[in-house]
C-alpha cells in the first residue's frame, strides 16, 4: 500500500463509521507525516535503502539463486543489475530469440529513479522475456554496463548465438 492509499484507507475506515471526532484525532488517525515517515521506514526495513540499494539485494540474493533466478550486478556510479529467471532461460534457446528482440525501456521508477530495461522475444504466442535490467540512468555508458553484464553471464541467450563476439 502506498502512504496515499494508507491515508485515504484511515480516513475512509472513520468517515465509514461516522466519526468525524476520530478523523481529527492524530492519536488514532495518524497525520501525513506519520504516515510517509512509517512508509520509509518500512521501505528500507525491506526493500533497502534509495542511496545504496545493493545491501537488500544482496541479501536476497541466496534466495534468488535458490529458486533459479540469476542476479548479477555491476557497482560502481553507473550501477547494473541483471535478472533473469528460469523461464527466461528456456527461452533463449528459442530459435525466434535469433530474429527480433524487443528492448522496452522505463526510466524514472521508484525512490532511486533507476531505469528499467526488458529484452523480449517475438514469438508467435506473443513476446517472450529474456532478461530484466534495472541500472541507474538512461546513459550509453549505463546501458553498456547492463548488456555487458547480460553478455558475460549468458553469451548464447540469443537463440544459441554466441554474442561475445560482438
Amino acid at each position: 500500500m502506498s502512504p496515499i492509499e494508507a491515508i485515504r484507507f484511515h480516513e475512509n475506515k472513520f468517515l465509514l463509521e461516522e466519526n468525524f471526532m476520530g478523523l481529527a484525532n492524530a492519536s488514532i488517525n495518524p497525520t501525513h507525516n506519520q504516515i510517509y515517515y512509517l512508509h520509509k521506514c518500512w521501505r528500507d526495513a525491506n526493500l533497502g535503502s534509495s542511496i545504496n540499494p545493493f545491501d537488500k539485494l544482496k541479501e536476497k540474493v541466496l534466495f534468488y539463486e535458490s529458486i533459479g533466478t540469476t542476479v548479477k550486478v555491476h557497482e560502481d556510479h553507473l550501477w547494473a543489475v541483471l535478472l533473469v529467471t528460469p523461464l527466461m532461460k528456456r527461452n533463449h534457446h528459442l530459435f525466434s530469440s535469433k530474429e527480433i528482440i524487443f528492448i522496452d525501456s522505463t526510466s524514472s521508477c521508484e525512490a532511486s529513479s533507476s531505469t528499467i530495461t526488458i529484452l523480449l522475444s517475438a514469438t508467435k504466442v506473443g513476446a517472450l522475456p529474456l532478461a530484466v535490467m534495472i541500472h541507474a540512468s538512461q546513459s550509453i555508458q549505463n546501458y553498456i554496463n547492463a548488456f555487458q553484464l547480460l553478455k558475460m553471464n549468458f553469451p548464447q541467450c540469443f537463440g544459441g548465438q554466441d554474442v561475445r563476439r560482438f
